[in-house]
């Protein structure tokens, strides 16, 4: 006997049944996400309709990012006014060519901006700011050591090689700091910290 398959004779799994069931579970599943999640971060998870959007993503509060703003120009300003009446000592140039201070200097530059800078993005939700905030507090930090360690030591702001190449070294431990705060404080903290 020769069994023949006959395709319009053969069951047929109800499609629309499937289709209802998984549109009810997604339906669900978008309400107790939707549930667990703060007002701001509501708009932000994939509708049930199938639409792929981004989640967890939090809008910036306004006040804060403004204050942070306003105190890092005021201390910028601050800072370029106490660079504008420094007094450059150039008494070592002729040195620098000669020695490797140079060599020391762009090594410990590129520790602080590339190594610093791209060992925080580790973190997969902080990799972009940790890099952004890595150049914030070492040029901010340089700034202020070379501040402090030329009027706590010497008297008086003078800029030269050895003042750069120390305030580098001290911005370290602000950045070693860094990667423990990370994710934890905001960036008006990291400016304090600084």
């Amino acid at each position: 006997r020769r069994v023949v398959w006959d395709a319009a004779a053969a069951p047929k799994p109800c499609v629309a049944e499937s289709v209802n069931f998984s549109r009810q579970r997604r339906r669900r599943t978008f309400a107790a996400m939707q549930s667990s999640f703060s007002s701001n971060q509501r708009s932000m998870i994939a509708a049930p309709s199938g639409e792929i959007q981004m989640t967890m993503m939090t809008k910036p509060e306004p006040k804060k990012s403004i204050v942070f703003g306003m105190v890092t120009l005021v201390i910028q300003l601050v800072f370029v006014g106490v660079f504008y009446d420094s007094k450059l000592d150039l008494e070592q140039a002729e040195n620098t060519d000669s020695s490797s201070i140079y060599n020391y200097y762009v090594g410990v530059a590129l520790m602080m901006f590339v190594g610093f800078g791209y060992l925080m993005t580790f973190l997969k939700a902080y990799g972009l700011g940790a890099v952004g905030f890595t150049m914030l507090i070492t040029c901010m930090g340089v700034e202020w050591a070379m501040i402090l360690e030329c009027y706590m030591g010497k008297g008086v702001f003078t800029v030269d090689f050895m003042a750069l190449l120390n305030a580098n070294f001290a911005v370290a431990a602000v950045l070693i700091t860094f990667g423990g705060l990370i994710g934890k404080v905001s960036p008006l903290q990291i400016v304090v910290v600084v």
